[in-house]
Protein backbone atom coordinates (compact mmCIF):
# COMPACT_ATOMS: atom_id res chain seq x y z
CA UNK A 1 0.00 0.00 0.00
CA UNK A 2 0.68 3.27 -0.51
CA UNK A 3 1.08 4.37 2.87
CA UNK A 4 3.74 2.20 3.57
CA UNK A 5 6.62 4.31 1.29
CA UNK A 6 7.28 8.11 1.34
CA UNK A 7 6.40 9.87 -1.95
CA UNK A 8 8.96 9.72 -4.28
CA UNK A 9 10.57 12.66 -5.56
CA UNK A 10 10.46 12.72 -8.82
CA UNK A 11 13.02 14.16 -11.25
CA UNK A 12 11.95 17.88 -11.80
CA UNK A 13 9.80 18.69 -15.43
CA UNK A 14 10.99 21.76 -16.97
CA UNK A 15 9.27 23.26 -19.50
CA UNK A 16 9.74 26.45 -22.08
CA UNK A 17 7.02 28.43 -23.77
CA UNK A 18 3.52 26.53 -24.09
CA UNK A 19 1.26 24.87 -26.28
CA UNK A 20 -1.60 27.54 -26.64
CA UNK A 21 1.54 29.27 -28.25
CA UNK A 22 0.29 27.98 -31.17
CA UNK A 23 -3.49 27.69 -31.28
CA UNK A 24 -4.10 30.63 -29.41
CA UNK A 25 -1.28 33.26 -30.62
CA UNK A 26 -0.82 31.53 -33.66
CA UNK A 27 2.96 32.02 -33.32
CA UNK A 28 5.40 29.31 -34.13
CA UNK A 29 8.67 31.12 -33.30
CA UNK A 30 11.64 28.86 -31.05
CA UNK A 31 11.29 29.33 -27.77
CA UNK A 32 14.47 26.95 -26.92
CA UNK A 33 17.34 25.86 -28.36
CA UNK A 34 17.17 22.19 -27.51
CA UNK A 35 20.96 21.72 -27.87
CA UNK A 36 21.84 23.93 -24.86
CA UNK A 37 19.90 21.81 -22.10
CA UNK A 38 22.34 20.59 -19.50
CA UNK A 39 21.53 16.89 -18.67
CA UNK A 40 23.11 13.83 -18.93
CA UNK A 41 20.05 11.48 -19.52
CA UNK A 42 17.48 14.52 -21.38
CA UNK A 43 14.25 13.25 -22.40
CA UNK A 44 11.73 15.61 -24.16
CA UNK A 45 9.46 16.28 -26.21
CA UNK A 46 7.76 18.82 -28.33
CA UNK A 47 7.38 20.66 -31.60
CA UNK A 48 10.21 22.22 -33.75
CA UNK A 49 10.10 25.70 -34.65
CA UNK A 50 8.27 27.43 -37.94
CA UNK A 51 5.80 23.91 -37.30
CA UNK A 52 9.21 21.66 -38.93
CA UNK A 53 8.00 18.58 -37.24
CA UNK A 54 8.14 16.70 -33.69
CA UNK A 55 10.57 16.61 -31.13
CA UNK A 56 11.54 13.15 -29.37
CA UNK A 57 14.70 13.29 -27.06
CA UNK A 58 15.82 9.90 -25.94
CA UNK A 59 18.48 9.43 -23.37
CA UNK A 60 19.75 12.97 -24.66
CA UNK A 61 19.91 11.65 -28.62
CA UNK A 62 17.80 14.04 -30.59
CA UNK A 63 14.90 12.88 -33.04
CA UNK A 64 12.38 14.75 -35.33
CA UNK A 65 9.81 12.97 -36.65
CA UNK A 66 9.13 14.95 -40.35
CA UNK A 67 7.08 14.99 -43.55
CA UNK A 68 9.18 14.01 -46.92
CA UNK A 69 7.84 15.71 -49.88
CA UNK A 70 5.95 12.74 -50.96
CA UNK A 71 3.87 13.26 -47.91
CA UNK A 72 5.54 9.85 -46.38
CA UNK A 73 6.83 10.43 -42.71
CA UNK A 74 10.31 10.25 -41.62
CA UNK A 75 12.93 10.40 -38.74
CA UNK A 76 15.60 12.67 -38.94
CA UNK A 77 18.19 11.70 -36.48
CA UNK A 78 21.36 14.30 -34.36
CA UNK A 79 19.41 17.19 -35.77
CA UNK A 80 21.52 20.32 -34.83
CA UNK A 81 20.58 23.28 -34.35
CA UNK A 82 17.15 22.19 -33.13
CA UNK A 83 14.23 25.15 -31.88
CA UNK A 84 11.11 24.28 -30.11
CA UNK A 85 8.44 26.35 -30.24
CA UNK A 86 7.70 24.72 -26.81
CA UNK A 87 9.54 21.98 -25.00
CA UNK A 88 8.85 19.63 -21.70
CA UNK A 89 11.84 17.81 -20.59
CA UNK A 90 13.45 16.09 -17.86
CA UNK A 91 16.87 14.69 -17.03
CA UNK A 92 15.95 11.06 -15.61
CA UNK A 93 19.04 8.66 -14.30
CA UNK A 94 17.28 5.84 -13.88
CA UNK A 95 13.70 4.38 -14.40
CA UNK A 96 11.65 1.52 -12.26
CA UNK A 97 9.76 -0.78 -14.64
CA UNK A 98 6.24 -1.68 -13.91
CA UNK A 99 3.76 -3.80 -15.93
CA UNK A 100 0.32 -2.72 -16.74
CA UNK A 101 -1.57 -5.01 -16.67
CA UNK A 102 -5.48 -3.47 -17.46
CA UNK A 103 -6.91 -3.65 -21.14
CA UNK A 104 -5.72 -0.38 -22.78
CA UNK A 105 -7.90 0.53 -25.44
CA UNK A 106 -7.93 4.46 -25.55
CA UNK A 107 -6.04 7.36 -24.24
CA UNK A 108 -8.22 7.18 -21.65
CA UNK A 109 -7.48 3.87 -20.30
CA UNK A 110 -3.91 4.66 -20.97
CA UNK A 111 -3.79 7.76 -18.60
CA UNK A 112 -6.04 5.92 -16.06
CA UNK A 113 -3.44 3.41 -15.83
CA UNK A 114 -0.43 5.37 -15.64
CA UNK A 115 -2.08 7.25 -12.92
CA UNK A 116 -3.04 4.34 -10.97
CA UNK A 117 0.50 2.93 -11.51
CA UNK A 118 2.22 5.83 -10.47
CA UNK A 119 -0.10 6.31 -6.85
CA UNK A 120 1.05 2.41 -6.29
CA UNK A 121 4.69 2.97 -7.24
CA UNK A 122 4.75 5.60 -4.63
CA UNK A 123 5.06 8.95 -7.54
CA UNK A 124 3.24 12.00 -6.23
CA UNK A 125 0.52 12.01 -9.04
CA UNK A 126 -0.13 15.92 -8.07
CA UNK A 127 3.12 16.89 -9.34
CA UNK A 128 4.20 16.55 -13.24
CA UNK A 129 6.21 13.76 -13.90
CA UNK A 130 8.19 11.76 -16.89
CA UNK A 131 7.30 8.14 -18.20
CA UNK A 132 8.29 6.06 -20.90
CA UNK A 133 5.83 2.77 -22.25
CA UNK A 134 7.46 -0.09 -24.78
CA UNK A 135 4.71 -2.49 -25.86
CA UNK A 136 2.92 -3.92 -29.16
CA UNK A 137 0.10 -1.47 -29.87
CA UNK A 138 -2.86 -3.46 -31.71
CA UNK A 139 -4.04 -0.29 -33.63
CA UNK A 140 -3.26 3.67 -33.03
CA UNK A 141 -3.02 7.02 -34.82
CA UNK A 142 -0.81 9.98 -34.49
CA UNK A 143 -0.10 13.01 -35.94
CA UNK A 144 3.63 15.08 -37.54
CA UNK A 145 2.80 19.18 -37.11
CA UNK A 146 5.06 19.94 -40.31
CA UNK A 147 4.07 23.44 -42.35
CA UNK A 148 5.01 24.13 -45.67
CA UNK A 149 8.04 26.53 -45.30
CA UNK A 150 6.55 28.70 -47.78
CA UNK A 151 3.77 29.66 -45.78
CA UNK A 152 4.54 32.44 -43.60
CA UNK A 153 0.96 33.21 -41.41
CA UNK A 154 -0.40 30.78 -39.17
CA UNK A 155 -3.94 30.80 -40.18
CA UNK A 156 -6.34 27.52 -38.74
CA UNK A 157 -6.46 26.70 -42.35
CA UNK A 158 -2.53 26.60 -42.18
CA UNK A 159 -2.23 24.73 -38.88
CA UNK A 160 -5.22 22.19 -40.52
CA UNK A 161 -3.02 21.87 -43.53
CA UNK A 162 -0.15 21.04 -41.43
CA UNK A 163 -1.76 18.08 -39.33
CA UNK A 164 -0.36 15.08 -40.96
CA UNK A 165 -1.91 12.14 -39.84
CA UNK A 166 -0.23 8.78 -39.42
CA UNK A 167 -1.92 5.37 -38.66
CA UNK A 168 -0.35 2.61 -37.28
CA UNK A 169 -1.41 -1.37 -36.58
CA UNK A 170 0.45 -4.37 -34.95
CA UNK A 171 4.05 -2.74 -34.50
CA UNK A 172 5.99 -2.52 -31.51
CA UNK A 173 6.61 0.79 -29.96
CA UNK A 174 8.57 2.95 -27.50
CA UNK A 175 6.89 6.10 -26.37
CA UNK A 176 8.48 8.81 -24.14
CA UNK A 177 5.76 11.21 -21.91
CA UNK A 178 5.00 13.82 -19.61
CA UNK A 179 2.32 13.89 -16.97
CA UNK A 180 0.69 16.56 -15.40
CA UNK A 181 -2.46 17.42 -13.56
CA UNK A 182 -1.80 21.09 -13.75
CA UNK A 183 -0.37 22.27 -17.04
CA UNK A 184 -3.12 21.46 -19.56
CA UNK A 185 -2.41 24.03 -22.49
CA UNK A 186 0.77 24.28 -21.69
CA UNK A 187 2.05 21.05 -22.65
CA UNK A 188 -0.61 18.95 -22.12
CA UNK A 189 -4.15 19.40 -24.55
CA UNK A 190 -6.58 20.77 -22.33
CA UNK A 191 -8.32 17.77 -21.80
CA UNK A 192 -5.07 15.60 -21.08
CA UNK A 193 -3.10 14.91 -18.47
CA UNK A 194 -0.64 13.29 -20.95
CA UNK A 195 1.67 14.39 -23.42
CA UNK A 196 3.40 11.25 -25.31
CA UNK A 197 5.37 10.67 -28.54
CA UNK A 198 6.06 7.49 -29.96
CA UNK A 199 8.37 6.04 -32.03
CA UNK A 200 7.80 2.35 -34.14
CA UNK A 201 10.27 -0.27 -33.84
CA UNK A 202 10.39 0.31 -37.79
CA UNK A 203 12.35 4.01 -36.84
CA UNK A 204 10.66 5.72 -40.06
CA UNK A 205 7.25 6.26 -37.89
CA UNK A 206 7.17 8.57 -35.20
CA UNK A 207 5.62 11.51 -33.89
CA UNK A 208 2.63 13.07 -31.58
CA UNK A 209 0.42 10.22 -29.83
CA UNK A 210 -3.93 10.99 -30.78
CA UNK A 211 -5.36 7.03 -30.02
CA UNK A 212 -3.89 4.47 -29.08
CA UNK A 213 -5.07 0.63 -28.06
CA UNK A 214 -2.27 -1.86 -27.36
CA UNK A 215 -2.26 -5.74 -27.67
CA UNK A 216 -3.70 -7.12 -24.54
CA UNK A 217 -1.35 -10.85 -25.19
CA UNK A 218 1.88 -8.85 -24.57
CA UNK A 219 2.73 -6.46 -21.58
CA UNK A 220 2.90 -3.19 -21.91
CA UNK A 221 5.92 -2.07 -19.83
CA UNK A 222 5.65 1.59 -18.09
CA UNK A 223 8.68 3.06 -16.48
CA UNK A 224 8.61 5.91 -13.89
CA UNK A 225 12.00 7.47 -12.61
CA UNK A 226 13.27 5.05 -9.87
CA UNK A 227 12.30 6.28 -6.40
Amino acid sequence: MLGQYALAQAPQVMYKGKMSKIGQERRVDGEILVDTIQGKHLYAVGPVEDLRGEIIVWDGKPFVAAIMENQKPYVQKDVKPLKAIFLVYADVQQWDTLVLKNNIGSLGDLQKNITEAAYQHGTDTTTAFPFLLFGKVKEGSGHIMFKDSSVKTVTPDALKAANHKNEFKNQNAQMVGFYSQHHQTIFTHHDSFLHIHYRMANKYQAGHLDMVAFDQTEPVKLLLPHK
